[in-house]
């Protein structure tokens, strides 16, 4: 990635900058929960392998390999659960080596209490080691407080987003629900201050606009009125407006078919993941279970779901293969022409420009061409902002600070005098600077805020209107 405009340049340069006063700013580390945490994570995987221990399934594996068993082999694993001399369950992969596969995909839908407890203590062990120890080990003592300082990085990922080490902020999970609570706590905002998030809504599907200028997709991300995500679910799940269901359909859609799909994910990838969400979070349609509405269909299986291999007639991958179809080749037609377009020029360049002024060459998948210029767009929108908000904080010597950054979001250390005027001044940049800015982004940009008690942490964000609403805490 070369920067090519003289506005290249300077993002690169003022950003550099930036995410090293982020750096030097740090997040206070909640020590107190995070050491309680770690004693607990500890006790909660020795009581499960104890059990897992007692299991018959475990007896078939000590019999199997006797000296060499190894309860975290998965290799092991996959031979007493899929082996034909065992418990002969169907196998459903293989590794890149050609061995049977025993990872998460292939061991979620199995019922047995000792599958179940082995996956609870793997995610529990990378919990463990990757998340609450990797935060001890980074800790620094600053006064009384303890601070974590993660490392930011313009120049590694081939998305041309950031990237970050020691630690990882931007890896901490925020979609799994229980991850989330067990590590977003042992991050705080500076004393005495509060802990902010703001993130651009929809941004790389927003910034996906000026390169593809597709009008149905510029009308849903504009037009209030339009549910591209709800629309996508009554299609998927055969449902009507009103059985639409906002937590469970509705975000099956958006994160399990649609940002897939825009990704260049397919319809094989994906109804393995929408059969499987709705056995475990249970979706319903009125009083009846999903599997009940749709087998009212006909649509009674989910399907072999094999890359290559034509869906079989009345299954689910078959019907999702049809929404495939139906998604790219008439309701964003424009966007597949763009893709198409865009890749041919790539073929006989060898490269690419960004709207930001990057010049991208080299060796890339048809899906890298066309993501990697819109993922890269949409990063550059936060990191021109922050470049600003930075700015600003430091002409009025402000005590507020900018503790991190998410790819299209950033993460904020307000001090309670200055959050009223800090949450109008993100947000005028965010939704109007920004546009002022670089006049080819053709749609509005819209943010979304959390904001925490004083002192309070991570997890206990909640949403608040910006602009001149006062926040009630």
């Amino acid at each position: 990635m070369i920067p090519v405009t003289a506005d290249a340049v300077r993002l690169l340069h003022e950003g550099s900058l930036t995410l090293s006063r982020i750096e030097a700013n740090g997040v206070r580390i909640n020590t107190e929960y995070l050491d309680k945490t770690v004693e607990e994570t500890e006790a909660k995987i020795g009581r499960l392998e104890a059990e897992m221990r007692a299991d018959e399934v475990y007896k078939l594996w000590k019999k199997r390999f006797g000296e060499r068993t190894k309860l975290g082999a998965r290799e092991q694993l996959a031979e007493i659960v899929f082996g034909k001399q065992f418990l002969n369950y169907e196998i459903r992969g293989y590794t890149d080596k050609g061995r049977v596969a025993a990872g998460k995909d292939q061991l979620d839908d199995i019922d047995l209490p000792f599958v179940r407890n082995f996956l609870l203590v793997e995610n529990l062990k990378k919990t463990l080691s990757t998340y609450l120890i990797g935060i001890r080990k980074e800790m620094v003592q600053e006064g009384p407080f303890w601070y974590v300082h993660p490392f930011y990085n313009l120049h590694t990922a081939s998305t041309y987003r950031s990237t970050c080490n020691s630690i990882n902020f931007q890896n901490q999970p925020k979609r799994n629900p229980d991850m989330a609570g067990l590590l977003r706590p042992c991050f705080l905002p500076h004393p005495g201050d509060h802990f902010v998030e703001i993130d651009f809504s929809q941004l790389e599907v927003r910034i996906a606009c000026p390169y593809n200028k597709d009008p149905v997709l510029m009308k849903y991300v504009t037009d209030p009125t339009t549910d591209m995500h709800g629309d996508m679910a009554q299609e998927m799940f055969l449902l009507a407006k009103a059985q639409v269901d906002k937590k469970t359909s509705r975000d099956s859609a958006k994160n399990q078919f649609v940002f897939p799909q825009f990704y260049g994910s397919n319809y094989v990838n994906c109804a393995k993941a929408i059969w499987k969400s709705m056995g475990q979070r249970k979706f319903m349609c009125g009083d009846r279970t999903m599997f009940e509405h749709l087998a009212s269909k006909g649509i009674k299986e989910r399907g072999d779901c094999v890359q290559g291999q034509d869906p079989r007639p009345g299954t689910f991958e078959a019907h999702l293969k049809d929404c495939e179809k139906r998604m790219w080749q008439k309701r964003f037609r424009a966007y597949t022409q763009w893709k198409k377009d865009w890749f041919d020029a790539y073929t006989k360049a060898g490269g690419f420009q960004m709207l930001t002024g990057f010049a991208v060459s080299g060796l890339f998948k048809r899906n890298d061409v066309t993501n990697y210029p819109i993922q890269g767009s949409a990063f550059h929108c936060l990191m021109w902002c922050l470049i600003q908000i930075d700015k600003w904080l430091r002409r009025y010597k402000m005590k507020s600070k900018i503790i991190g950054e998410i790819h299209d979001a950033g993460q904020f250390s307000v001090h309670p005098s200055e959050l009223q005027d800090f949450l109008n001044y993100c947000h005028d940049v965010m939704t109007k600077a920004l546009l002022e800015h670089w006049k080819w982004i053709n749609i509005p940009l819209e943010t979304e805020t959390d904001v925490g008690p004083v002192d309070g942490h991570w997890l206990l964000t909640k949403p608040h209107t910006c602009g001149n609403g006062k926040w009630n805490p």
